[in-house]
């Protein structure tokens, strides 16, 4: 059974810290990092968008730690491997077409830090004997909605999100845009009891406001987060334009 301070020692002694990599089937994501707080072990991703899209965290239970150290030695063994492929047929070694950069950039990073920063604001706030609770946040620049959902397995029941939980999500919102392409109009986070979350990202779709906004916020989002016509979708170009 290996211990946090075990698995930190190993991960430094063998260099495995940019060595998770596998895939997520739930959400076709590809895990690219591993770090380490005080509350434990998490995992970072990315998807197409080279965005955070969601933490799997890894507690201080040894079953957890030993699977932790198994995948990163498992994603060292694959690099070597390919490396040495490459080499034997005088190639140059390159990652293969759909993996990412093992590296992640500073900005991918803090958006970690803030989806963990939600989850844990989430989670201590909810109340009850509960399995889940799934914040969910609309926004546009000018006009925000959140609020969370407890379940404990069975209907879910609405509660006011936290205000360092929807600020964080309009930080957030900020960090994810990017130049011609938008940022999200609505997120999700889902919490478990155990300590896992995922995140999920809505970039394209009209956000589910109870009571939709006007036009005008759709205008200002538009100023404060600019997009390209391929990235507008119909929705948002007849709000734009009306």
């Amino acid at each position: 059974m290996t211990t946090r301070d075990e698995a930190q020692a190993i991960i430094a002694a063998e260099g495995l810290h940019d060595c998770v990599w596998f895939a997520d089937p739930t959400n076709r994501t590809e895990i690219v990092g591993i770090g380490a707080d005080a509350d434990g072990w998490y995992t970072y991703a990315t998807n197409e968008r080279a965005t955070v899209s969601g933490v799997a965290r890894f507690e201080q239970e040894s079953d957890a730690l030993d699977s932790l150290v198994h995948r990163l030695r498992a994603g060292k063994s694959a690099r070597q491997y390919r490396a040495k492929r490459a080499a034997e047929h005088g190639q140059k070694h390159s990652a293969p077409p759909t993996q990412h950069v093992a590296e992640p950039q500073p900005a991918a990073l803090e958006q970690a830090a803030v989806i963990r920063e939600i989850a844990q604001s989430v989670g201590s706030n909810a109340t009850g004997d509960w399995r889940t609770a799934r914040f969910v946040a609309h926004m546009t620049a000018a006009v925000s909605s959140c609020a969370v959902f407890i379940s404990d397995g069975g209907d879910e029941r609405r509660t006011l999100a936290a205000r360092d939980a929807k600020l964080a999500a309009e930080r957030l919102r900020t960090l994810m845009y990017k130049p011609g392409a938008g940022t999200w109009f609505t997120m999700e986070v889902l919490v478990r009891r155990e300590g896992t979350a995922d995140a999920r990202f809505d970039y394209d779709s009209e956000p589910a406001f109870h009571v939709p906004p006007s036009d005008l916020a759709y205008v200002e989002d538009a100023r404060v987060f600019p997009r390209d016509a391929a990235h507008t979708p119909d929705w948002l170009a007849a709000k734009l334009h009306a």
